[in-house]
């Protein structure tokens, strides 16, 4: 009896220290993780979700209503758990989100989300490896620990009751695919200043499929709606020096093979014909250097011509009144 209940107590100790340390790991995820699952930092007032594999999920509190003791219903308050955000949020060809009110959305070309406002995503492996200035470690694809912080305004994960709502967007919406196909997408952008009218979120182009920009009026009338709008390309600067910093995949290291070949033979074919060119117009000014030299030489022949007569005329006359002089029959001089 004494043994059963040693080993009744042992087993309720063990199963108590295995609680604890389960509830640690749940609060050491939550440093950087809601549940060991997504990123979640705040971004000009935007409460954002990123994924590990660059999908990402947002909230906005000024216009969800929700505080902290607000029970909610069903249908949640982020954007991917069904809250109509479309006066606020401006949509691309593919149905992305390109700007949450003033915050651009920047993907990479499979479609990954590789820029929020201010804060750069990058990724190894097909997993996000640093955000901002925080650096994540995986352990066979699975989160390990991190290092360092997002930024000085989001140096730790702070529970809020809105974050249990953050899912991954739907299998239609799903915008990451394995191949490159935003590559030669680049979309406006136009400032906000007011909700926008009948703002609906339209995919134009095909998830997957190399698609360039189309500028359409509907919407352009829809983002357009005060004068101080003024529509923009793009940051290349911070999207060139976040392309350099960036570790880049296999199928990126072999397009930029590709990239690097064609340009090595447009640059030496630019050389050639540089060098070509050169020859030609070397060539062409020793031609006119060569007849310049000839016409010279040419018109000096021809003024020693028009001076030398004119100096031995006297001495071929002197000479032939000499021989005349000789050939005299009489002896006589004239």
């Amino acid at each position: 009896m004494k043994k059963l209940v040693l080993i009744f107590a042992a087993f309720v100790l063990g199963t108590g220290s295995s609680f604890a340390a389960s509830a640690e790991d749940k609060v050491a995820f939550r440093n950087a993780f809601n549940f060991g699952n997504s990123f979640i930092f705040v971004e000009n007032g935007i409460t954002f979700s990123v994924y590990p594999d660059g999908e990402f999920d947002f909230f906005i509190d000024q216009y969800a209503g929700v505080s902290a003791g607000v029970a909610v219903g069903p249908v949640g308050v982020t954007f991917n758990s069904g809250f109509n955000y479309n006066p606020y949020v401006q949509y691309d060809d593919y149905g992305a989100v390109i700007q949450v009110e003033n915050v651009p959305v920047f993907y990479d070309y499979y479609g990954r989300v590789r820029r929020i406002g201010n804060i750069g995503i990058w990724y190894r492996n097909g997993l996000a490896y640093r955000i901002g200035g925080m650096r994540v470690f995986y352990n066979r694809g699975l989160y390990s620990y991190h290092t360092g912080f997002i930024n000085v305004y989001n140096r730790g994960y702070i529970f809020r009751p809105w974050h249990r709502f953050f899912v991954r967007p739907a299998t239609g919406f799903c915008l990451v695919f394995n191949r490159p196909y935003r590559r030669f997408y680049r979309p406006l952008r136009y400032t906000y200043y007011g909700p926008y009218y009948n703002n609906f979120r339209r995919s134009y182009a095909r998830i997957g499929r190399a698609h360039r920009y189309q500028p359409r009026h509907d919407r352009a009338r829809i983002y357009r709606n005060d004068r101080r709008v003024t529509s923009r390309r793009g940051d290349f600067r911070y999207e060139r020096r976040a392309i350099d910093r960036r570790t880049p995949s296999m199928q990126e290291r072999s397009n930029l093979r590709g990239t690097n070949r064609t340009n090595r033979s447009v640059a030496s074919r630019d050389r050639m014909d540089r060098s070509r060119a050169t020859r030609t117009v070397g060539t062409r000014a020793e031609r006119n250097n060569r007849n310049g030299s000839v016409r010279r030489s040419q018109a000096v022949r021809q003024g020693q011509r028009s001076i030398n007569p004119a100096r031995r005329a006297p001495e071929r006359s002197v000479t032939r009144t000499s021989r005349e002089v000789k050939r005299s029959p009489q002896g006589r001089t004239v």
